[in-house]
């Protein structure tokens, strides 16, 4: 594949769909290891949010809010540390590792 896109779907359940696009091909370098993450923003959504696209919007619209009335609910599942702007192109590097 020199150039284009590819469409994903990660949890058949929620649908999250995604759009991985190939912008360029350029020469190896043996001073990387492969595969790696170029570019990227924000963090994945955390594996136990609810109603997939929809479900992590109102997560994020009330997670600033902690008196809010879904506040509670939509945070149970999440770690303490999560951040959604959160990146770390050298974390996923390692998760496409594995």
């Amino acid at each position: 594949m020199t150039h284009g896109h590819l469409q994903y779907r990660y949890d058949l359940g929620d649908a999250w769909d995604h759009l991985v696009r190939l912008e360029k091909v350029t020469p190896s370098d043996p001073r990387l290891r492969y595969p790696r993450c170029t570019d990227g923003a924000r963090a994945a959504p955390p594996e136990h949010v609810a109603g997939g696209v929809h479900g992590y919007t109102a997560l994020l619209s009330v997670l600033p809010h902690p008196d809010h009335p879904d506040h509670p609910h939509l945070t149970e599942y999440l770690d303490a540390d999560f951040d959604p702007n959160h990146f770390s192109a050298t974390a996923i590097d390692a998760e496409l590792r594995d």
